[in-house]
């Protein structure tokens, strides 16, 4: 299987802080902030892709990350549950900040 890219709510709550949005709440990145942003690529982890997929296109992207987040933070890399909903709660916080400064 090849190596996936997985966005969790680590790698979220590290793009709300790198990141910029020029209006409409909207995240834009430079090429040397995109950098920055920790993204984990492995090669065995138990997700169903085309759930994944299915979720993503219907713009589910909590349930993305509840299944993300449970296979790559708290099993693959030993996160608690209690940090993992901090880190949740981070990028939330983080994102509902730049929505709501366009009002």
């Amino acid at each position: 299987m090849a190596a996936i890219s997985f966005l969790n709510s680590l790698s979220f709550a590290f793009s709300e802080i790198t990141g910029r949005s020029y209006g409409g709440g909207v995240m834009t990145f430079e090429p040397t902030e995109i950098e920055e942003i920790q993204i984990p690529i492995l090669t065995d982890l138990d997700i169903d892709f085309d759930q994944i997929d299915a979720l993503i296109r219907k713009r589910k992207i909590e349930e993305v990350l509840d299944i993300v987040d449970e296979a790559l933070l708290i099993r693959h890399h030993g996160f608690s549950k209690n940090e993992v909903d901090s880190l949740r709660a981070i990028w939330w916080k983080l994102s509902q900040r730049r929505i709501n400064r366009r009002k």
